[in-house]
């Protein structure tokens, strides 16, 4: 807070003149808001921590500035938007009154340009959109690591046991140090991989 007193005294001395002035609400007005920030975020840290009480969390957030400075870049919605068109264009065949229906669906139940903030029902659809499609992603990883683990746990210790390479358990090189070789490959191959 110090700070921003010297900078709004330094900038008051230079001159009288009105461009002087004008520099010095300006910076008075952008350090203002920069200790109101401050602030707002001393008084959530400690609500945070549990030193007050839930009203003056909800104060910080309805007073809160940080929703305006956060907002997302709109020029995102519209490369998307174009992605659709470019896809539906495709998909109609240049037929120009499809392309329109197209169009008004992707703007009614995906997304709309022209209103980057979406609606419930565009909300639900990419609700289940990305539910299905991290649902497949992780149906799809399961069984990945289900195989890789069937080979490495099973499959190829058989094929050890086979070639000779480890016996049995009353042998001279039993199946069990199998068990201490693979993870410390692995653990190895792991360690390199960061290193290179």
């Amino acid at each position: 807070m110090a700070r921003t007193d010297r900078r709004k005294v330094g900038l008051r001395n230079y001159s009288s003149t009105s461009e002087t002035k004008r520099e010095s609400t300006t910076v008075e007005a952008k350090s203002d808001s920069y200790t109101n920030k401050e602030d707002d975020i001393r008084r959530f840290s400690s609500i945070a921590m549990g030193k007050n009480d839930k009203k003056n969390a909800v104060d910080v957030i309805d007073n809160s500035q940080y929703v305006n400075d956060s907002m997302v870049d709109f020029d995102d919605s519209e490369e998307i938007f174009e992605f659709f068109a470019v896809c539906g264009r495709w998909l109609c065949c240049l037929n120009d009154s499809l392309y329109e229906w197209y169009i008004s669906i992707v703007k009614e139940y995906l997304i709309d340009p022209d209103k980057p903030e979406f609606t419930p029902i565009q909300l639900h659809i990419w609700a289940v959109f990305l539910g299905v499609l991290m649902g497949a992603f992780t149906a799809i990883w399961g069984k990945i690591v289900h195989k890789g683990i069937h080979a490495i746990w099973i499959e190829v210790p058989e094929y050890l046991v086979e070639e000779g390479y480890f016996t049995e358990l009353d042998g001279y090189f039993p199946l069990v140090h199998y068990m201490w070789i693979m993870p410390t490959i692995a653990g190895c191959v792991s360690i390199s991989s960061q290193y290179c």
